[in-house]
């Protein structure tokens, strides 16, 4: 995935402070991490936070012992972002995203009447944007959906 918004965290992190916080309690501040990177995919787009987290089959587990994981009808989720497996997935990145992120053109919803928003991360932006203003004279606004997308690198786990 190509992220927009990069961070880290580093799993060991709670050996900086003072012997009275544990790992258990260190590790929820993972979510901390997740909150912000989804906030800003929710500013840069207007089009909501982020609603899904992938991880590596390694970073599950770490997923799994956070206070806020539940598990329904065989789907996890951690606050309210289903939490995704990706088996091939470098193990020691999560990913924070909209699942609005896709290649193809994805119509949103416009801020004005006169205006008409569409999602792409198309290499071919600009040949969307003319062929767009043949047909209508609404303002066009494209919205690169790798903007949905956050990345943490989870620092000393794996």
């Amino acid at each position: 995935m190509d992220a927009k918004f990069k961070m880290s965290w580093d799993h060991e992190g709670w050996k900086k402070y003072t012997s009275s916080i544990l790992q258990r309690d260190w590790n929820q501040t993972v979510i901390t991490a997740i909150n912000q990177l989804s906030a800003q995919i929710n500013m840069s787009t207007l089009q909501g936070p982020a609603n899904k987290v992938k991880v590596s089959l390694e970073l599950f587990q770490l997923i799994l012992e956070l206070e806020y994981t539940k598990e329904m009808g065989g789907r996890y989720f951690l606050n309210d972002k289903e939490v995704i497996v990706d088996t091939y997935q470098k193990g020691n990145m999560l990913y924070v995203y909209n699942d609005n992120h896709s290649v193809e053109p994805k119509a949103l919803n416009p801020k004005t009447p006169n205006e008409f928003w569409i999602m792409s991360n198309s290499p071919n932006l600009e040949q969307i944007h003319e062929d767009y203003k043949k047909y209508t004279t609404k303002e066009l606004r494209i919205i690169d959906s790798n903007k949905l997308v956050g990345e943490i690198t989870v620092e000393n786990y794996v």
